[in-house]
């Protein structure tokens, strides 16, 4: 083979990508050895598996010097002038996609020769371009702290006399990156402190937030940052968490699309703990925050949205009742699933939609017909189903028969699935038990102090089972006694 690394490298590349590296090779600018070019051919002939057994070592000399013994040192200096041209291109191709860095690394290449007045303008210039962008986040102060060093400290300017940027100037920056920076990655130690039982020391924090007040006039960011860190504080998140929607709706288009996502993501993971802790009323919350995300084009990355997110937004938008949102969500969305995913994602996004919608039948259909690739879309396919099927016998009890047999093939498929893991899959076994126990409780009309009697063990705090809010849902409608179904 041709080395890992440059095996990893070229299938990272998309088509087009591929299809410019052989440009770049034949650039007598980068690349004048034949020998190198004749490997990229060899090559595209596999692309972009590049797993056939013709790219054996052996093999791939053999096409590059026909006749000739094969010699290991000489093939792997092919390999290693290869894999070094091939990061070339690909810094080459980054800083086309991002054009300030080129032009910083073209200021910097004027810095170093004698052109001192053009470096002067050009540095001039670009820093000006930052000033006036819409927002600014530590990236762009870093670039204006850099920027406004090399100029200060290059040989050939006045520092204390005409001089466009002072030494001030520098440190003016280097205090807004520090102090963004530090709340910023101080509010992500927090979270992970959540995850992982170890306190790490945050010196100077305080003082950061203090210090910080001074330059929220000019960059909300600051502000929004300390709202997200509060996020973490118990005492102060639920505050927090309604300043910084507010500050984060008002302000957004003055964030950096990465802070936008930054803040958006912990705005809604802190939706998400507290739907979890029960605050039910926190799931239109995270809705409405993946709706926002939506608006400001930040769950579509590089032509794909997420899998997960994707059905979750439709999850969601099901459960609000917002169907013609959630429909023409799916529509304009499911394109930008990956071709592994998009089928098994839409129709368990047109399923729940479905449901929802009380469109049992066409729920049923869906979810009976379609065979998913992935076992956790598979498994909530089944509780769906089963859910689908109490629903119509509550509308028509003659249909009990129907339900009983569907129950009865779900246990049996989680019992007699060894791919999914033990705990998971008990609780589903525990679901479809619990449902079933209960169904025939509600054929027999039994009194109400029955069911509580003989389902409060399923439904009891220590009892995991899928689908639990349902279940509860549906029993106390059943002991209520106020629900038209019942």
């Amino acid at each position: 083979m041709i080395g890992t690394k440059a095996l990893k490298l070229l299938q990272a590349l998309d088509q087009e990508e591929f299809l410019r590296l052989g440009k770049f090779l034949r650039s007598p600018f980068y690349n004048y050895n034949k020998t190198i070019v004749a490997l990229y051919e060899h090559l595209k002939k596999y692309y972009p598996a590049l797993d056939s057994n013709k790219l054996e070592k052996e093999k791939v000399w053999a096409k590059l010097y026909p006749g000739k013994a094969f010699h290991e040192s000489s093939y792997w200096k092919i390999c290693f002038n290869f894999n070094r041209l091939l990061e070339n291109f690909l810094t080459a191709v980054q800083l086309e996609k991002q054009p300030r860095e080129a032009r910083k690394k073209f200021v910097q290449a004027l810095g170093q020769r004698h052109a001192y007045e053009l470096f002067a303008r050009e540095s001039k210039a670009l820093l000006a371009e930052i000033e006036q962008q819409p927002w600014q986040g530590i990236h762009s102060y870093a670039d204006s702290l850099w920027l406004k060093h090399d100029y200060f400290f290059h040989p050939q300017t006045d520092k204390y006399g005409s001089a466009l940027y002072s030494v001030e100037d520098v440190m003016e920056d280097l205090d807004r990156f520090y102090l963004l920076a530090k709340i910023r990655f101080a509010a992500e130690i927090k979270n992970r402190e959540r995850m992982f039982p170890r306190q790490v020391p945050i010196r100077l924090l305080d003082e950061c937030i203090v210090e910080s007040g001074k330059f929220v006039a000019e960059n909300p960011a600051y502000l929004i940052y300390r709202k997200v860190l509060d996020l973490y504080d118990p005492a102060l998140s639920e505050m927090a968490f309604r300043e910084g929607r507010k500050l984060f709706g008002d302000h957004s288009a003055s964030l950096s699309r990465h802070d936008q996502n930054e803040v958006l993501l912990n705005l809604r993971n802190y939706a998400i703990r507290q739907a979890h802790k029960g605050r039910s009323a926190y799931w239109l919350e995270v809705f409405d925050l993946y709706k926002l995300g939506l608006q400001l084009d930040l769950l579509v990355v590089d032509g794909r949205i997420s899998e997960t997110i994707f059905v979750n937004i439709v999850k969601l938008g099901s459960e609000a009742k917002e169907f013609t949102w959630t429909e023409d969500f799916i529509a304009t969305h499911e394109k930008y699933l990956t071709d592994e995913v998009k089928e098994d994602a839409r129709v368990q996004s047109l399923g729940t939609l479905f449901f929802a919608r009380g469109d049992y039948d066409e729920t049923l259909r869906l979810f009976s017909t379609h065979t998913f690739t992935q076992e956790i879309h598979q498994m909530s396919a089944k509780v769906a189903i089963l859910k689908a099927c109490f629903y119509k016998y509550l509308e028509d009890s003659n249909l009990y028969d129907l339900l009983e047999s569907n129950l009865e093939a779900v246990l049996k498929y989680f019992r007699r699935n060894q791919s999914i893991a033990k705990q998971r899959k008990s609780q589903y076994i525990n679901f479809v038990i619990a449902l079933k126990h209960f169904s025939a409780l509600v054929h027999k009309n039994e009194r109400t102090e029955i069911v509580q009697q003989k389902m409060s063990g399923y439904l009891s705090n220590d009892k995991e089972l899928a689908g639990k809010m349902w279940l509860v849902e549906m029993v106390d409608k059943y002991l209520n006694m106020r629900h038209p179904e019942f």
